[in-house]
């Protein structure tokens, strides 16, 4: 059982489970057809608890949900109905705002489905990214409507992306079951930040919905939606009365089109990882542009999998199934590192993507840096000590990569490494001897032994390389303008080595960038202990 719960219907789930009687958990047993032959009888209470969520995750798939479903029929609690499916970006999944709308829009929808419990609210699966959450799956299996809140953020996400194409496969099999001539109008997109912030161009499904939004007014066409909601908790009478007539007409939208289209329960919803996001269609058009510029950070994990022998030398907890999923300061902080960097990126401004530790790596870091990418490589010293990917971390040693900066984390409450630091610095300053000898922030920042440290290293980082670019397009334009030729630097493998410590790094990053330190979002992705 995760202690760690991350989503509120694991919550629920949990708090139901707790209340069940021995008699009760014998049938959960049952109806769920949970392999028990190894679960003891005789077993405390909460082991049992313990037992058959565990044997539930196991067998993966909804069961979790349909767990959830058989003690509120036990119990007789309200039906969790899942009519509805909100899909949002990762960082407005944390939005006050956000949760706001969703619960004003449940509270209108209450009335017409009494005694229910409506849903869904999508948190995505914080576990394991790559695989439906239980909840998420059933809410795909049966949402009548599919509610998307359109952002920057949004469209940069391969999972709504994946949200989006699941259902949509659910409207193409109900178009082709009723040979309708296009697909039920069950998408409904919600204009949460300034129209302006999104796209250019936005992808092909979105393009295709006949989306009225000049139905709510100017303030949500040129401010969006959560502007009204901001201003409307503000107590603002103007925006109360326009946040009021937005739900009024929004819940009568939905209402009428769930009516004239109802869609089936749909048990052949494809594994999350086997679905494409319909937000790639822009590249395959040949309309997105390319990612060149300071605006684009690139990340590099050099982070073991669970599945790797990292087993064999320390606790495998906080791995997950790809680099990206490391938990660097697991189990105080269970924020993945893609979680970490993706706030950061966003929050600078940036466009964040991933470089894949794969035989393409260094090519791929190459073509990064011509098109003038920041790249930001996080390393795991643990993970190092694994030869493959040592032998990853030699190729990038020698590699002049005038744009990337390493960035080490090390969990200090962590037992094993607090006692193996020196030798695990001594390897590192080793075999990593072309990125140490650089002495500058702009290139190493060797010790970062805290979450908070973490995301202000990465705020640094990210502005200085910014920076850097901008000094140096400035510079060339000046020389060019002169008529004098443009010499780049000389790089870290041409530099002269110098002595390192620790501390230097410190020291020089206080002196170079310390006047861009930027304040410390606090939230759940924000400075709050898990």
């Amino acid at each position: 059982m995760n202690p760690n719960r991350n989503s509120r219907a694991e919550s629920v789930t949990l708090a139901l489970l707790a209340k069940s009687v021995d008699s009760q958990l014998d049938e959960l047993c049952l109806r769920l057809g949970l392999a028990t032959a190894d679960l003891n009888q005789d077993a405390a209470r909460a082991t049992r608890i313990a037992a058959i969520w565990d044997l539930c995750l196991k067998q993966g798939g909804t069961a979790l949900a349909d767990l959830e479903k058989i003690l509120r029929e036990q119990q007789r609690s309200p039906e969790a109905l899942y009519w509805l499916s909100l899909s949002c970006s990762e960082v407005d999944r944390i939005d006050v705002f956000c949760h706001r709308f969703f619960n004003d829009l449940v509270s209108r929808l209450a009335p017409e489905f009494p005694d229910r419990d409506l849903r869904y609210f999508d948190e995505g699966n914080l576990d394991n990214p790559e695989l439906w959450s239980p909840w998420a799956l059933r809410a795909m299996c049966e949402s009548q409507v599919l509610i998307s809140l359109y952002t920057k953020s949004y469209f940069r996400s391969s999972y709504c992306g994946r949200v989006w194409a699941a259902f949509r496969q659910r409207l193409q099999n109900y178009t082709e079951t009723h040979v309708l001539p296009a697909h039920p109008p069950l998408v409904f997109p919600v204009l949460w930040g300034p129209p302006d912030e999104n796209p250019k161009i936005l992808p092909l499904v979105a393009r295709e919905l006949a989306a009225n939004h000049a139905s709510f007014g100017n303030w949500y066409c040129e401010k969006g939606l959560r502007f009204i909601i901001q201003q409307a908790m503000a107590h603002r009478s103007e925006y109360e009365k326009a946040y009021d007539e937005f739900l009024q007409t929004f819940t009568s939208q939905l209402l009428q089109a769930a009516k004239n289209n109802s869609l089936p329960r749909d048990t052949q919803i494809a594994p999350l990882e086997q679905i494409r996001s319909v937000f790639y269609d822009l590249a395959e058009e040949g309309e997105q542009e390319q990612k060149q510029g300071a605006e684009y950070a690139k990340f590099v994990f050099f982070a073991a999998r669970d599945t790797d022998d990292i087993g064999n030398i320390r606790r495998a907890d906080a791995y997950g199934a790809e680099p990206q999923h490391w938990r660097p300061y697991f189990p105080t902080y269970r924020e993945r590192i893609t979680d970490l960097t993706n706030k950061a990126a966003y929050d600078a401004g940036f466009e964040p993507d991933v470089i894949c530790l794969d035989r393409n790596l260094l090519t791929n870091m190459r073509a990064a840096n011509r098109s003038g990418n920041i790249i930001l490589v996080l390393v795991d010293p643990w993970t190092l000590r694994l030869g493959q990917y040592m032998s990853r971390a030699r190729e990038y040693n020698d590699a002049d990569l005038p744009r990337s900066t390493m960035l080490v984390c090390w969990n200090m409450d962590d037992r094993d490494t607090k006692r193996q630091f020196s030798l695990l610095y001594e390897h590192l300053q080793r075999d990593l001897s072309n990125k140490f000898s650089a002495n500058s922030p702009a290139r190493l920042r060797p010790q970062i032994e805290s979450i908070s440290q973490l995301r202000d290293e990465l705020a640094d980082a990210l502005l200085s390389a910014r920076r850097q670019i901008v000094d140096e397009t400035e510079s060339k334009n000046i020389r060019a303008a002169a008529g004098l030729s443009y010499t780049r630097p000389a790089s870290v493998a041409q530099q002269q080595p110098a002595a390192f410590h620790p501390g230097d790094v410190r020291a020089a990053e206080n002196e170079t960038v310390g006047m861009i330190r930027q304040p410390r979002i606090e939230g759940p992705l924000g400075g709050t202990q898990a």
